[in-house]
């Protein structure tokens, strides 16, 4: 059901805080209450990012990193089982064995410490908050 207002009609079925942070529908303007808003910050703020974080950032991207280059070279060389099939006939460089090998690694290896460094990073700088614990956040680098 739409609802069209025209500038002189006044809304006597809503209640009066309901309509103070309320928009005009029709040629209305902004009133200044608004409940749900959060003041703005200008760029010129600097956020206040403790170093130890974004040295632990560059870890989780060096981890991934490594992780990425080991998947990557597993993911080539199951490329090249399948041009030459008889290439490793050690029973563990199989395609069957070396292919969830692969997709771990790019997986658990690469994507979650990239995303979690992706979120360490951006986390502080958005919500203008320090994380809870740095530590807690090497420990479940070291794991």
């Amino acid at each position: 059901m739409a609802l069209a207002l025209d500038r002189g009609t006044r809304l006597s079925h809503l209640s009066r805080a309901a309509t103070k942070g309320a928009v005009a529908l029709r040629g209305g303007a902004v009133t200044g209450y608004r409940p749900l808003a959060v003041r703005k910050t200008s760029v010129d703020e600097l956020i206040d990012v403790d170093q130890r974080l974004t040295r632990l950032v560059y870890a989780y991207v060096a981890t991934a990193t490594v992780w990425l280059v080991v998947g990557t070279l597993v993911g080539a060389y199951l490329a090249l089982k399948f041009v030459w099939p008889d290439l490793g006939v050690a029973q563990w460089l199989s395609f069957g064995r070396l292919r969830p090998v692969h997709t771990n690694i790019v997986f658990w290896g690469w994507a979650s410490p990239a995303m979690l460094a992706l979120a360490l990073w951006v986390v502080p700088r958005t919500s203008q908050r320090r994380l809870h614990s740095i530590r807690l956040a090497a420990a479940s680098l070291a794991l």
